[in-house]
């Protein structure tokens, strides 16, 4: 059996997701070296909003709602949850994760994120480096990656399976005190999603298609689930 299929038969009695959300959390660290401009999650929020963004485009076409998390509670009335990060030194947070929790050194653990320099990378090594050092103990966690460890604990409680979007979701994974039934759609680019996913004991549905990030990971791995189901169907 497909093992999408087996998944969601396990965790649902329903067909397929019929209230499926997309739930994203928004940051940006305005000293973070990324190759986004400053204040870029306001201003994706507001073009998701408008309707702007492959993914508004992608979760209008496949009946996905949108909601914006500022909090750890999940919206209610939902069967399954894609969980979803945008914002500005997003995979930065990731790797501190990845080093302060799995001991991963920080040139094992960091890409290019965003698309960033030879120069800048060597930056965002030596900044991760420090910032675990200074991690304290137990270790703190990023305030977006504890946000979405809330809102896995707020799933796991409420029984609720959950599709993750790219690393920082799984660093999410690895800190969180309780999980959902969760599935990680696609392995993306950055050393760390791999550390994450072998250590949460999960293999990645594929390496390919529309790629993690701003929701577009999850959503894709919504539209395999939906076409595994419907051709177990047949």
């Amino acid at each position: 059996m497909d093992p999408r299929v087996e998944w969601w038969r396990s965790v649902s009695a329903a067909a397929r997701p019929e209230q499926p959300v997309l739930v994203v959390v928004l940051d940006d660290e305005p000293d973070a070296v990324s190759a986004l401009p400053p204040g870029f999650s306001s201003q994706w929020r507001v073009d998701t909003e408008n309707g702007l963004t492959p993914t508004a485009r992608v979760a209008e076409h496949l009946g996905v709602s949108l909601h914006f998390a500022d909090s750890g509670q999940l919206p209610t009335g939902h069967d399954l949850v894609l969980l979803a990060d945008v914002g500005r030194g997003m995979t930065t947070s990731a790797a501190q994760v990845a080093c302060t929790h799995l001991n991963a050194e920080p040139q094992t653990a960091i890409g290019y994120g965003s698309g960033i320099s030879d120069i800048d990378w060597m930056r965002k090594v030596t900044g991760v480096r420090a910032a675990a050092q200074e991690a304290g103990s137990p270790p703190a966690v990023p305030a977006a990656v504890r946000l979405l460890a809330d809102l896995l604990v707020s799933a796991g409680e409420a029984g609720t399976p959950v599709l993750l979007d790219g690393v920082v979701g799984a660093a999410a994974a690895t800190v969180a005190e309780e999980l959902p039934p969760l599935q990680a759609p696609i392995l993306g680019q950055e050393p760390a999603h791999r550390l994450f996913l072998d250590h949460l004991n999960l293999a990645a549905w594929t390496t390919g298609g529309i790629g993690p990030g701003q929701g577009l990971g999850a959503l894709g791995g919504l539209a395999a689930l939906n076409v595994a189901l419907l051709a177990a169907d047949v």
